[in-house]
């Protein structure tokens, strides 16, 4: 049986490792790569004195003091890949003699409920490592494989550089380290605390991914943006130390950048609103209809617009690309509600919007457009339609707003 983590992208079933597996007879083989700094975190291996079985030695294993000797690259030269062979009938007799389980070592974690917020409930998290059975098994053994049978995405620093132009898919759709980084990929250290979550380099990242292949090392220590015109080359450290985010283009070769004075978003820099849930916004068929003067009380339009980008945006579109359609019937509001759309969606990263004059644009109008066929930067993703009765209304009437 072959096993591996769902986020290796460059696991796949080889058959020339199988041939090798079963001709060793081994019970239990574990495939492992030459360390980088990249890499400098993954579990290596070791020998038990008592019974000198392999044993997997992960870094929550290690006491704080011990942990500048476990990333040690020169010291612990090989990973773990998490790519495991695994004789099923010897997992059998291991299963039966220890009672229906494997006992593997359990491994805690320190962590947050909240992974997104630092300053909520801390927690403990309790796991083991499928890797770790390795010291179950007699006659286990480990093999060292070429770089391009790992290629993990566990975090925002590994997802930079897989979409980058450092790496490039064959044939057989694998994901390879391009040729040009000559055989060592780039090292990147993004800003832990800012690119924790995917979200955070989706907005980064919104223009476009950047050019890696001739860089050698990215640091990052702030927020930034950048895009597709951006070219980091050679060795290359960017701070930011002030509160907004800073747009980083061009070439950028052996160079240390603080951004932090650098012209920001200025007027459209977006802003954090703390708001709580409101009763009743789920939408109907034709929309959110609720009287006027609803719409109009604290963050309830605002909520709801939200709400809108928050789906559509987890559904796969990409605001950024494309048009978003906004017009009404011009009733009482529509023109407050409109800039408010307006306003949100630019901090959502919509780019392009087509508003009808003064706003007015009837349900059919905006129907048409969205239909139109254009090149992808001009088609309408989407519309807000600010629409109800057939009567301008006032704070009493009801309003209707569809996403």
């Amino acid at each position: 049986m072959f096993v591996s983590n769902s986020d290796n992208l460059g696991a796949t079933l080889d058959l020339k490792i199988l041939t090798h597996f079963a001709t060793t007879d081994a019970s239990f083989m574990m495939e492992c790569c030459e360390r980088t700094e990249n890499d400098k975190k993954g579990g290596h291996l070791a020998i038990r004195n008592e019974d000198k079985h392999l044993i997997l030695r992960e870094s929550a294993m290690c006491a704080d003091e011990d942990e500048k000797e476990f990333q040690d690259i020169t010291k612990h030269k090989f990973f773990n890949t998490n790519n495991l062979w695994i004789r099923l009938d010897k997992l059998q007799e291991i299963v039966d003699k220890c009672g229906g389980f494997i006992p593997l070592p359990m491994i805690m974690n320190n962590k947050t409920v909240d992974p997104k917020d630092d300053s909520s409930q801390k927690v403990v998290q309790l796991e083991t490592a499928m890797g770790a059975a390795i010291e179950c098994f007699d006659g286990a053994s480990a093999v060292i494989v070429p770089r391009t049978r790992f290629a993990p995405v566990k975090k925002c620093n590994d997802l930079l550089l897989l979409r980058s132009d450092a790496y490039i898919i064959t044939e057989d759709f694998r994901p390879v380290l391009n040729p040009a980084c000559g055989g060592k990929a780039p090292v990147i250290s993004l800003d832990s605390k800012k690119f924790k979550m995917v979200q955070a380099l989706e907005e980064a990242t919104a223009d476009g991914v950047p050019s890696l292949v001739e860089c050698k090392r990215l640091t990052v220590k702030g927020k930034i943006r950048m895009g597709r015109s951006t070219r980091f080359v050679g060795d290359v450290s960017i701070t930011n130390t002030s509160d907004e985010s800073k747009y980083v283009s061009g070439k950028i070769e052996d160079a240390e950048l603080d951004v932090s004075n650098d012209v920001g978003l200025g007027p459209l820099k977006p802003s954090v609103v703390k708001t709580a849930p409101i009763a009743g916004q789920k939408p109907g068929t034709s929309g959110l209809r609720k009287k006027t003067k609803e719409f109009m009380a604290e963050n309830y339009l605002n909520n709801f617009v939200q709400s809108v980008f928050d789906a559509v945006i987890a559904g796969g579109t990409n605001v950024s690309d494309g048009t978003l359609v906004i017009g009404g019937d011009g009733r009482y509001f529509n023109p407050e509600a409109i800039q408010t759309i307006i306003k949100m969606g630019v901090a959502n990263g919509v780019k392009r919007f087509w508003i009808g004059e003064n706003g007015l644009l009837s349900t059919p109008a905006v129907s048409a457009i969205i239909r139109e066929r254009a090149p992808v930067w001009q088609k309408a993703f989407g519309a807000f339609i600010l629409t109800a009765s057939h009567n301008p209304g006032g704070p009493g009437k009801f309003q209707r707003v569809n996403g």
